[in-house]
């Protein structure tokens, strides 16, 4: 081993009182567990019981129940992957300015891509964005049916101004009159959770990224009315005016969250700006589209080191300059992650989402693509994109002890993958199993291991 991993003791055993619990139990022994949060530590066994874990700790502490019991050799145990801001109703290369809602076909291929996500370890996602009600309708057909797909958690419409990013099917509004009495919509509309676009966004024409387009007044009213009915706030912020707005009226989490100056360029997060999102806990979500030349150079199709757009290009803190050796576009995109690396390491909760408007890759490695490029190029360890993935999007939901950890009384959603991704992060394309509420699902037959 290489310090990725160390072994588990007894004094770190956790259970619940297995006392009051009588009955069987499934059991579950993998060579290395990753818990959501440091290293992967050998010889742990986690006791199911229903939907939830109920103890782990090392093999020969937890106890057998007469369950099931299962083995996994050379392999991770790990807790299921959190999307923490994907749009599952959004086709790749749709037209986002005629989205339309109520689509049957929309429906059936949402359905087929979360099967196909849930074989890939993914156990939750948060729908940051769909037409009418169909991401609530997602939410409660898989809940009926949990083998089907990921837990959803729904945002539904997104708010934003008459001239803004995702206005052809989101709420718009002016003042915060209106913008409170979107509030209450989406939260008849039985929405999990508020998405406010702040910003403009790569997705709509004609918008400005860097700019803000809903004032800090409506964006106080959104906070106070969604808060008031218990419904997080998700804001779409690329701009650092919008990103500075969100934080001053507290916002829950911030998605993308690309330090744009006025003029466009990804600058370094600001001093104090990067202070108050440490001393606030600020979930920051990174998440947007991957560029064909990193999807290509992570398949082989273009050996490491042959590209010169792969060359390492100046200082991120730096604006993109003509003599970088890189494409603009995969530029910014390193300089988006390797900020988000700046805020992971001075302690900001960061989550990773794909963004996807599925159907860039056919068998949904969108989450984990993005893992990988982030290890490969932009200079995140294996670690840091676990606990993004799994614990800091736990935090971006607000649901941190029940998802992205395994602990007692968190839910049984576990991923295990060949190898150990603490070390290769590419052993999370190796999947071996996947639980859903403690039960074993069919993993989808595209993905090797």
């Amino acid at each position: 081993m290489t310090g990725a991993a160390e072994d588990l003791a007894a004094e770190d055993l956790a259970t619940e009182d297995l006392a009051a619990q009588a009955g069987p139990a499934t059991r579950i022994r993998a060579r290395w567990l990753y818990g959501g949060a440091g290293v992967a530590r050998r010889g742990a066994a986690i006791l199911i019981r229903g939907d939830r874990i109920a103890a782990v700790g090392p093999d020969a502490a937890v106890p057998h129940t007469g369950g099931p019991e299962l083995t996994f050799e050379a392999a991770t145990v790990l807790p299921g992957l959190i999307d923490a801001h994907t749009h599952l109703l959004l086709p790749y290369g749709q037209d986002l300015t005629r989205v339309r809602g109520g689509s049957a076909a929309a429906t059936a291929a949402a359905r087929a891509v979360a099967c196909r996500l849930l074989g890939r370890g993914v156990t939750t996602v948060r729908d940051l964005g769909s037409p009418g009600t169909d991401g609530q309708d997602l939410r409660d057909a898989i809940g009926s049916r949990p083998a089907d797909g990921p837990t959803v958690v729904a945002a539904g419409r997104p708010i934003t101004s008459p001239d803004g990013h995702f206005r052809s099917f989101g709420i718009t509004v002016e003042g915060a009159a209106e913008a409170a009495g979107a509030v209450r919509l989406l939260h008849d509309e039985g929405a999990d959770l508020v998405k406010i676009a702040v910003t403009g966004g790569s997705l709509t024409p004609g918008t400005d990224m860097s700019r803000a387009y809903l004032g800090r007044s409506e964006m106080a009213a959104i906070v106070a009315a969604a808060h008031g009915r218990g419904l997080r706030v998700a804001a779409h912020a690329h701009g650092t005016e919008g990103i500075e707005i969100a934080l001053a009226v507290g916002v829950d989490t911030i998605e993308h969250c690309t330090w744009l100056d006025a003029r466009g360029r990804i600058q370094a997060p600001p001093p104090e700006l990067l202070r108050a999102l440490c001393d606030r806990k600020q979930s920051v979500v990174l998440a947007g589209p991957i560029e064909p030349t990193i999807a290509d150079l992570l398949d082989g199709a273009v050996a490491p080191g042959s590209d010169p757009r792969m060359a390492p290009g100046p200082d991120p803190r730096m604006a993109p300059g003509p003599d970088s050796g890189m494409a603009p576009g995969l530029e910014r995109r390193l300089r988006i992650w390797r900020n988000g690396r700046t805020l992971a390491r001075a302690g900001v909760p960061v989550a990773l989402g794909s963004d996807s408007v599925y159907g860039q890759f056919s068998d949904c490695r969108d989450l984990t693509a993005r893992a990988r490029a982030m290890v490969a190029f932009a200079g995140w360890r294996p670690a840091e994109v676990l606990a993004a993935l799994t614990s800091g999007g736990a935090h971006a939901l607000g649901r941190a002890g029940e998802v992205g950890t395994i602990a007692p009384g968190a839910y049984a959603d576990l991923l295990v993958v060949a190898g150990n991704p603490t070390e290769s992060i590419g052993d999370l394309d190796r999947v071996v199993a996947v639980f859903k509420r403690g039960r074993r699902v069919a993993r989808d037959e595209s993905v090797t291991g």
